[in-house]
Formats: C-alpha cells, structure tokens, sequence
C-alpha cells in the first residue's frame, strides 16, 4: 500500500507546465469549487439593449442614488449611439452604476436578474472590463 502525497499536510502544491496552456483551469488545494463561465462572442451583443435591461432592472432599486445609476446609464446609452463609441467610457458608465446599486438595500434580489445583461456588457466591453462580473457573483 503506497503512501498519500496529498494527505501530507506540507506537501507540494505547485503547478508545472511544460508547454503552452490555452482555455484550461488549474487548481491547487482542498475543496475548492470552480465555475467557468462563457461569454458571448462580442459582435453579438446588443449593447443598446443590454444597456436598457440593466436600467429596467436596476430601477426596481429603492436607493438614494437611483437618480445616479440612471444618469450614468443614459450617459453610456449616450455613448453606444456614437459611430465609433468608447467602450471604456461606457464600461465606466456601467462600473458606476452597478457600484451605486451594489450598496441598496435588495440589490442581492436582483443579481440573478442582472447576470445576463452584465455578461453581455462584458463580453462586448472586452477583457478589461471582465471586473464588472464580479457584481454578480461571477469571475471569467
């Protein structure tokens, strides 16, 4: 009967790789969940409309700063309109009101309901702004 390395409790958790890793999760330690999420492919996002379902959901809020979130989102719906938009701006705009909703009281409420239109807006902001999903409970 050999031994456990792993029930060792100062035994080596690091990760070797010996060539390129693409599209691949890696995990080290006990009992740790992973959740892969996908985003849609950017070219197929209506941000316009993603934009007004995140301010027909985010309007159900009782807050104080409901007149910001809605003037942050009708700045990006603003900026969407444009030609050649900023996506940055607009992913600003989108950070912002979510930081505003985040901290009302029944934003928990919401979160199932705001995943869709927040994964969309992610994908077609692009990866730098793959932060805002973590308002909803997700990471990429």
């Amino acid at each position: 009967m050999g031994t456990n390395k792993f029930r060792d409790s100062g035994s080596n958790r690091s990760v070797s790789i010996g060539g390129a890793v693409t599209d691949s999760t890696i995990v080290t330690g006990d009992n740790n969940a992973v959740t892969k999420i996908s985003l849609p492919i950017p070219e197929t996002v209506d941000i316009r409309a993603e934009l007004e379902a995140l301010r027909l959901i985010l309007k159900r809020l009782e807050t104080d700063r409901a007149s910001d979130i809605e003037k942050v989102l009708h700045a990006a719906q603003i900026e969407v309109a444009k030609p050649q938009p900023d996506r940055n701006k607009v992913g600003e705009y989108i950070e912002q009101a979510l930081t505003y909703a985040s901290g009302a009281a029944g934003f928990g409420y919401l979160v199932e309901k705001l995943i869709p239109p927040v994964r969309s807006a992610a994908a077609w902001l692009g990866a730098n702004w793959y932060d805002i999903l973590r308002f909803v409970g997700l990471s990429p």
